[in-house]
Protein backbone atom coordinates (compact mmCIF):
# COMPACT_ATOMS: atom_id res chain seq x y z
CA UNK A 1 0.00 0.00 0.00
CA UNK A 2 2.67 2.26 0.13
CA UNK A 3 3.69 2.65 -3.05
CA UNK A 4 -0.10 3.11 -3.96
CA UNK A 5 -0.09 5.73 -1.28
CA UNK A 6 2.40 7.19 -2.23
CA UNK A 7 1.69 7.71 -6.05
CA UNK A 8 -2.18 8.40 -5.50
CA UNK A 9 -3.51 11.99 -6.38
CA UNK A 10 -7.68 11.98 -6.77
CA UNK A 11 -10.25 9.89 -5.44
CA UNK A 12 -10.34 8.61 -9.11
CA UNK A 13 -7.10 6.81 -8.68
CA UNK A 14 -8.06 5.72 -5.02
CA UNK A 15 -10.91 3.77 -6.40
CA UNK A 16 -7.96 1.74 -8.57
CA UNK A 17 -6.37 -0.20 -5.64
CA UNK A 18 -7.51 -3.48 -6.62
CA UNK A 19 -6.62 -3.16 -10.42
CA UNK A 20 -3.32 -2.25 -8.85
CA UNK A 21 -3.06 -4.98 -6.84
CA UNK A 22 -2.96 -7.02 -10.05
CA UNK A 23 -0.60 -4.86 -11.66
CA UNK A 24 1.83 -5.58 -9.11
CA UNK A 25 1.13 -9.18 -8.32
CA UNK A 26 2.03 -9.44 -12.31
CA UNK A 27 4.76 -7.48 -12.03
CA UNK A 28 6.88 -9.18 -9.12
CA UNK A 29 5.66 -12.13 -10.91
CA UNK A 30 7.58 -10.98 -14.07
CA UNK A 31 10.69 -10.52 -12.54
CA UNK A 32 11.58 -14.18 -12.50
CA UNK A 33 12.00 -14.20 -15.80
CA UNK A 34 14.25 -12.51 -18.57
CA UNK A 35 12.59 -9.12 -20.44
CA UNK A 36 11.63 -5.78 -20.32
CA UNK A 37 8.52 -4.10 -18.98
CA UNK A 38 6.39 -1.94 -21.67
CA UNK A 39 2.91 -0.27 -20.85
CA UNK A 40 1.04 1.29 -23.82
CA UNK A 41 -1.00 3.66 -22.56
CA UNK A 42 0.31 5.83 -19.94
CA UNK A 43 -1.96 9.13 -19.68
CA UNK A 44 -0.91 10.81 -16.38
CA UNK A 45 1.72 7.69 -15.26
CA UNK A 46 -0.09 6.57 -12.15
CA UNK A 47 -0.56 2.91 -12.54
CA UNK A 48 3.46 2.73 -13.88
CA UNK A 49 4.53 4.83 -11.15
CA UNK A 50 2.74 2.63 -8.70
CA UNK A 51 4.33 -0.59 -9.89
CA UNK A 52 8.05 1.09 -10.43
CA UNK A 53 7.61 1.94 -7.03
CA UNK A 54 6.61 -1.43 -5.61
CA UNK A 55 9.82 -2.79 -7.26
CA UNK A 56 11.72 -0.45 -6.81
CA UNK A 57 12.69 -0.41 -9.92
CA UNK A 58 15.41 1.75 -10.11
CA UNK A 59 17.62 -0.90 -8.57
CA UNK A 60 16.82 -3.63 -11.49
CA UNK A 61 18.58 -4.46 -14.42
CA UNK A 62 15.55 -3.94 -16.14
CA UNK A 63 13.99 -1.09 -18.72
CA UNK A 64 10.63 0.02 -18.05
CA UNK A 65 8.90 1.34 -21.78
CA UNK A 66 6.29 3.72 -21.70
CA UNK A 67 4.19 4.53 -24.81
CA UNK A 68 1.60 7.21 -25.07
CA UNK A 69 1.08 9.59 -27.44
CA UNK A 70 0.48 11.93 -24.96
CA UNK A 71 -2.15 14.33 -27.38
CA UNK A 72 -5.04 11.98 -27.45
CA UNK A 73 -6.87 9.49 -29.98
CA UNK A 74 -5.06 8.99 -33.64
CA UNK A 75 -7.72 9.25 -35.86
CA UNK A 76 -5.88 5.95 -38.03
CA UNK A 77 -6.48 4.07 -34.79
CA UNK A 78 -9.72 5.23 -33.08
CA UNK A 79 -13.24 6.62 -33.69
CA UNK A 80 -16.42 7.81 -31.54
CA UNK A 81 -16.94 4.01 -32.69
CA UNK A 82 -14.65 2.50 -30.66
CA UNK A 83 -17.31 3.23 -27.93
CA UNK A 84 -21.04 2.00 -28.76
CA UNK A 85 -22.24 1.95 -25.29
CA UNK A 86 -20.97 5.62 -24.98
CA UNK A 87 -20.22 7.59 -27.84
CA UNK A 88 -19.87 10.73 -25.93
CA UNK A 89 -17.00 8.97 -24.19
CA UNK A 90 -14.24 9.85 -27.27
CA UNK A 91 -14.93 12.88 -26.75
CA UNK A 92 -14.61 13.55 -23.16
CA UNK A 93 -11.72 11.13 -22.88
CA UNK A 94 -9.80 12.52 -26.11
CA UNK A 95 -10.17 16.17 -23.93
CA UNK A 96 -8.49 14.57 -21.06
CA UNK A 97 -5.78 12.81 -22.84
CA UNK A 98 -4.62 15.82 -24.84
CA UNK A 99 -4.44 18.04 -22.24
CA UNK A 100 -1.63 20.73 -22.59
CA UNK A 101 1.89 19.67 -21.12
CA UNK A 102 1.28 16.05 -20.37
CA UNK A 103 4.09 14.71 -21.71
CA UNK A 104 6.35 16.93 -19.82
CA UNK A 105 4.21 16.10 -16.60
CA UNK A 106 4.34 12.22 -16.96
CA UNK A 107 8.96 12.79 -17.93
CA UNK A 108 9.24 14.86 -14.61
CA UNK A 109 6.88 11.82 -12.77
CA UNK A 110 9.93 9.35 -14.02
CA UNK A 111 12.66 11.91 -13.52
CA UNK A 112 14.45 9.81 -10.56
CA UNK A 113 14.01 5.78 -13.17
CA UNK A 114 16.84 6.23 -15.07
CA UNK A 115 16.10 3.13 -16.31
CA UNK A 116 12.63 4.04 -17.66
CA UNK A 117 12.28 5.25 -20.96
CA UNK A 118 9.37 7.47 -22.18
CA UNK A 119 8.51 6.53 -26.00
CA UNK A 120 5.81 9.67 -27.28
CA UNK A 121 3.87 8.71 -30.35
CA UNK A 122 1.34 6.73 -31.87
CA UNK A 123 0.91 3.11 -30.94
CA UNK A 124 1.84 0.62 -32.74
CA UNK A 125 3.93 3.20 -35.27
CA UNK A 126 5.96 4.06 -32.32
CA UNK A 127 6.82 0.64 -31.42
CA UNK A 128 8.98 0.20 -34.40
CA UNK A 129 12.89 0.56 -33.70
CA UNK A 130 12.18 1.02 -30.08
CA UNK A 131 9.99 -2.11 -28.53
CA UNK A 132 12.54 -3.92 -26.39
CA UNK A 133 13.27 -7.88 -27.79
CA UNK A 134 11.90 -9.61 -24.74
CA UNK A 135 9.18 -8.78 -22.80
CA UNK A 136 8.16 -10.12 -19.75
CA UNK A 137 5.51 -7.59 -18.13
CA UNK A 138 3.13 -6.18 -20.85
CA UNK A 139 0.19 -3.42 -19.63
CA UNK A 140 -2.46 -2.63 -22.62
CA UNK A 141 -4.62 0.58 -22.06
CA UNK A 142 -5.00 2.27 -25.13
CA UNK A 143 -8.54 2.68 -25.26
CA UNK A 144 -9.10 1.58 -28.69
CA UNK A 145 -9.55 -1.83 -30.15
CA UNK A 146 -7.93 -1.06 -33.46
CA UNK A 147 -4.65 0.25 -31.84
CA UNK A 148 -4.54 -2.71 -28.88
CA UNK A 149 -4.88 -5.83 -31.88
CA UNK A 150 -2.04 -3.47 -33.66
CA UNK A 151 0.33 -3.54 -30.69
CA UNK A 152 -0.28 -7.33 -29.73
CA UNK A 153 0.49 -7.81 -33.46
CA UNK A 154 3.64 -5.81 -32.71
CA UNK A 155 4.67 -7.28 -29.35
CA UNK A 156 3.20 -10.71 -29.00
CA UNK A 157 5.80 -12.51 -30.10
CA UNK A 158 8.77 -10.71 -28.03
CA UNK A 159 6.72 -11.86 -24.90
CA UNK A 160 8.65 -14.15 -23.39
CA UNK A 161 7.01 -17.76 -22.32
CA UNK A 162 5.12 -17.41 -19.17
CA UNK A 163 5.34 -13.71 -19.52
CA UNK A 164 2.45 -11.46 -18.35
CA UNK A 165 0.03 -9.40 -20.06
CA UNK A 166 -2.77 -7.30 -18.50
CA UNK A 167 -5.99 -5.10 -20.58
CA UNK A 168 -7.08 -2.88 -18.61
CA UNK A 169 -10.54 -2.25 -19.76
CA UNK A 170 -10.72 -5.60 -21.05
CA UNK A 171 -14.77 -6.92 -19.11
CA UNK A 172 -16.02 -3.04 -18.80
CA UNK A 173 -19.26 -2.97 -21.34
CA UNK A 174 -18.36 0.68 -22.42
CA UNK A 175 -15.03 -1.15 -24.04
CA UNK A 176 -16.80 -4.13 -25.73
CA UNK A 177 -14.93 -3.81 -29.18
CA UNK A 178 -11.65 -3.78 -26.79
CA UNK A 179 -12.78 -7.34 -25.54
CA UNK A 180 -13.67 -8.54 -28.68
CA UNK A 181 -10.04 -7.07 -30.54
CA UNK A 182 -7.87 -8.84 -27.73
CA UNK A 183 -10.21 -12.14 -27.63
CA UNK A 184 -9.99 -12.49 -31.27
CA UNK A 185 -6.34 -12.27 -31.03
CA UNK A 186 -6.13 -14.64 -28.56
CA UNK A 187 -7.93 -16.70 -30.29
CA UNK A 188 -5.73 -16.63 -32.94
CA UNK A 189 -2.55 -17.54 -30.67
CA UNK A 190 -4.35 -20.66 -29.61
CA UNK A 191 -4.86 -18.48 -26.36
CA UNK A 192 -7.48 -17.35 -24.53
CA UNK A 193 -8.19 -14.10 -21.90
CA UNK A 194 -9.18 -14.31 -18.29
CA UNK A 195 -11.29 -11.88 -17.55
CA UNK A 196 -10.71 -10.58 -14.03
CA UNK A 197 -13.40 -9.33 -11.05
CA UNK A 198 -11.90 -5.61 -11.72
CA UNK A 199 -12.79 -5.69 -15.50
CA UNK A 200 -8.99 -6.13 -16.08
CA UNK A 201 -8.12 -9.29 -18.21
CA UNK A 202 -4.82 -11.60 -18.42
CA UNK A 203 -3.41 -13.70 -21.09
CA UNK A 204 -0.04 -15.50 -19.56
CA UNK A 205 1.98 -16.31 -22.95
CA UNK A 206 2.40 -19.92 -22.84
Amino acid sequence: MTAFNGAVRTAEEKSRAWRLHTLTWAAENALRLEGDFVECGVFEGFMSQVVVDYLDFAKLPRTFFLYDTFAGFSPRYSSPADFVADWNFYDFAQKAYAKPGLAAEVTARFARYPNVRIIEGVVPDSLVGTAPDRIAYLHVDLNSPKAERAALDALYDRVVPGGYIVFDDYGWEQYGPQMEAADGFATSRGAAVLELPTGQGLLIRS
